[in-house]
């Protein structure tokens, strides 16, 4: 999951993760500013949350990262990271959806990604 997104709105964009291994992964995220691509600033929010549900409408949250428990980590240079254990990656494999989720206490609440949340199963050897 390294590469560029333009996070100009809110953006869809599908991720794509194996059951039960341990996910650790960079976002380079960039906005498109006249001809010239710049990197989003994460420096005006305080906390970013991510829900993954069986649904759009699901109250039920199967997984939840969070700045607050260091899984998901807003970075200078418009890096988000994931570092999530393999122990907190057992859902089982198919298609769910999530939301990321930018608060601040200045600001309201930024939407800031969602998408497909894919989980692939995995073959041990």
């Amino acid at each position: 999951m390294n590469q560029i997104i333009d996070f100009t709105q809110d953006t869809s964009y599908d991720i794509v993760v194996n059951r039960n291994r341990t996910l650790k992964a960079v976002l380079h995220c960039q906005y498109l500013s006249g001809s010239t691509y710049v990197d989003f600033n994460f420096d005006e929010y305080d906390t970013v949350l991510m829900h993954v549900k069986q649904k759009p409408d699901s109250d039920n949250v199967l997984l939840a990262l969070s700045s607050i428990n260091n899984t998901l980590v807003m970075l200078p240079d418009g890096r988000l990271s994931f570092d999530v254990d393999n122990t907190t990656m057992n859902l089982r494999a198919g298609e769910y959806v999530y939301d990321i989720y930018l608060y601040s206490t200045d600001y309201a609440k930024r939407a800031f990604m969602s998408g497909k949340f894919i989980v692939n199963s995995t073959v041990t050897n």
